[in-house]
């Protein structure tokens, strides 16, 4: 019985054992979907943009594009800058119909995406933009579990096999 006793303890503490694991999973911090408002009318109408602004905390952040539009526009992605004034530095600047990419952001602040119809005719935009970031989690891994788990149940057994079998006293 003392040697079940030993057995069942012994397979509680390798069962309970556990180890810290680390891996990495990506969230999504603020969505734009869809993009709009379409359509964006040729200039110099004051229709011929739209924007999106968002505070993006530091980390490993990026946008995550995936615009279309039925003709060539303007993407702009900026950062507002608080010196005297207000300014927009703009990091990222393209023009086209399809805009699927991943852009990096460099550290925390208010960014601003403008989407601009430069051309005579109105342009259909649709699609999204997502940014995302990389975050680090654990959890408790407990790999010794399917090891211990059958001891600590033979160290069960032995205690009520001793419990049961154990010879009464005579008198």
């Amino acid at each position: 019985m003392i040697i079940g006793a030993i057995v069942l303890i012994f397979g509680i503490i390798i069962s309970v054992l556990s180890t810290q694991e680390s891996y990495g999973e990506v969230a999504v911090l603020h969505t734009w979907d869809p993009v709009g408002p379409s359509p964006l009318d040729p200039p110099p109408d004051p229709d011929n943009s739209t924007l999106w602004g968002v505070y993006i905390p530091g980390g490993s952040s990026w946008f995550d594009l995936n615009v279309s539009s039925s003709d060539r526009v303007r993407l702009t992605i900026s950062v507002i800058e608080h010196l005297d004034t207000p300014a927009l530095i703009p990091f990222f600047d393209q023009n086209g119909t399809s805009f699927a990419q991943r852009v990096p952001i460099s550290g925390s602040g208010t960014y601003q995406i403008d989407i601009k119809n430069e051309l005579t005719s109105p342009a259909h935009i649709w699609g999204n933009v997502f940014v995302k970031q990389e975050l680090t989690m654990s959890r408790a891994v407990y790999q010794y579990a399917a090891f211990g788990t059958p001891i600590a149940f033979l160290g069960m057994v032995v205690i009520v096999v001793g419990v049961v079998a154990k010879p009464r006293k005579s008198r």
